[in-house]
């Protein structure tokens, strides 16, 4: 019997990381050179410059899906409401799906609940293969310990902030592979990395 769940479990990982070998999974964050996403306790990334906001801007159009969540959505509310349709699906994971029925469009921006993996697979199944992981904290943390986060896109602004939101909580012990640096001008760099032995490297 034992080895008949193994074999079981030993399946359906296959089966979901072959689900999920298509599809990219990309975390893209703004930090601090003491690694704080925030400034103190103001939300969102109002503390990044112009070419990081520009670089922002334009990778994000090469994904055709981005993932946050209820708090960064919450902080970017106006903005987001007021930008056209875009072609990219905006998903917010929140424990409340239904508090954000008004503002809910189908294809567009939508809320959902759900363990990452859960969240990844939906995805997967409706052909979003290259998405946008764009925090905060605690998505970041799920998504990486759930093994489904393929590179890290870190731009370094550079200030210091001393408090804030970390990028990362908990115990965690993961090394990452630099794939490269880009140098944005006015001091600010964008720091890629490969994360060995996520789902979809398996």
């Amino acid at each position: 019997m034992d080895s008949e769940i193994g074999g079981f479990a030993t399946v359906a990982h296959k089966v979901l990381s072959d689900i999920l070998l298509a599809m990219k999974i990309i975390a893209l964050a703004a930090l601090s050179l003491d690694g704080y996403m925030t400034r103190h306790d103001d939300e969102g990334n109002s503390f990044t410059s112009g070419v990081e906001k520009e670089f922002f801007a334009r990778v994000l159009n090469t994904f055709n899906c981005s993932v946050f969540g209820s708090a960064t959505f919450d902080a970017a509310r106006e903005q987001i409401l007021a930008a056209p349709p875009a072609r990219r699906l905006r998903l917010v994971l929140t424990t409340r799906p239904e508090a954000y029925a008004p503002v809910h469009k189908h294809g567009f921006l939508e809320f959902a609940a759900g363990p990452p993996r859960e969240i990844a697979e939906k995805l997967r199944e409706r052909g979003k293969a290259r998405c946008a992981l764009l925090g905060g904290t605690r998505v970041f943390t799920d998504f990486l310990e759930a093994g489904l986060i393929d590179e890290f896109w870190i731009s370094f602004e550079p200030v210091f902030f001393g408090s804030g939101k970390r990028l990362l909580e908990g115990r965690l012990d993961r090394a990452l592979e630099l794939l490269g640096i880009e140098d944005l001008g006015g001091s600010v760099l964008v720091a890629k990395y490969r994360v060995p032995g996520n789902l979809s490297a398996l």
